[in-house]
């Protein structure tokens, strides 16, 4: 199912691993681990996770955004230390330097569509088809020098935000590029959506007047290519920007590929 380089065996009978991770299909349920392996944007990039063994608790407490902010705080130098020397390049660093001038950037919130709401859309506003994660899910970019590397992930695991990979630094190089491009999307907190069975992630662009919409990521490129609903916006640092889409309009896409996803 995966393909590891690197495996380290650490204290309390943790283990570091870095997946190449393949595309596979979605649970309606999932643990953080299973969301954590659906993420397509990490498809092909080395991400590190730490696999552990727990009771999972579905239990949402109010503080989770600063509880996620702790454990990734705490926890940064050590996923920084477990990155193989030899692989900085794939994590998006230049060198053991920018590991140490390496700190956090604010918090993005993972959220997703089920294909219940895709499936029987009837005009519904985007805020109440997103839900959080059934493991609360938190992404901090690792910055230097105000620019995004990778991605630090924290998810909510037996009632407590505990950290539990590093990477993605595709994903993390795209978010740069948005929030700079939507530079008011920084009040925050910022709601990626991830929809697995469509193979396909956005950002929330909320708006004070008018419907909120979703900014296509890479990932979403091709479903949106095929129905000639992709339009560009322009560049910035490397990275292709589209424009932002109303659900409504990319509904009709959306429920093609969840079918052809339940179906398979």
């Amino acid at each position: 199912m995966f393909s590891t380089d690197f495996v380290d065996e650490i204290p309390s009978g943790k283990v570091i691993l870095v997946f190449y991770l393949p595309k596979i299909e979605s649970e309606v349920r999932m643990s953080p681990f299973t969301e954590f392996c659906q993420a397509r944007t990490l498809f092909m990039t080395p991400f590190i996770l730490l696999v552990t063994i727990f009771f999972f608790s579905d239990t949402a407490r109010p503080s989770q955004r600063a509880a996620a902010a702790t454990a990734a705080s705490e926890d940064l130098h050590f996923w920084l230390e477990v990155i193989p020397k030899n692989q900085l390049s794939h994590y998006g660093f230049s060198g053991p330097d920018e590991l140490k001038a390496a700190g956090l950037g604010d918090p993005i919130h993972v959220h997703m569509i089920h294909p219940n709401k895709i499936l029987n859309f009837l005009g519904e506003d985007l805020s109440s088809m997103i839900s959080r994660m059934d493991h609360d899910t938190w992404l901090f970019p690792v910055v230097v020098r105000n620019r995004y590397k990778c991605l630090l992930r924290v998810a909510e695991i037996d009632g407590n935000m505990k950290t539990i990979g590093i990477g993605s630094a595709g994903l993390a190089r795209q978010l740069d590029a948005v929030l700079n491009e939507w530079s008011d999307l920084k009040a925050g907190p910022v709601k990626l959506v991830q929809i697995f069975q469509a193979n396909s992630d956005f950002v929330v662009l909320e708006r004070k007047s008018g419907r909120a919409k979703l900014i296509p990521l890479e990932s979403a490129a091709t479903m949106l290519q095929r129905q000639e609903l992709l339009r560009i916006r322009g560049q910035k640092w490397g990275q292709i920007l589209y424009e932002p889409q109303r659900v409504e309009d990319l509904i009709p896409a959306l429920k093609e590929n969840v079918v052809d996803a339940l179906e398979e």
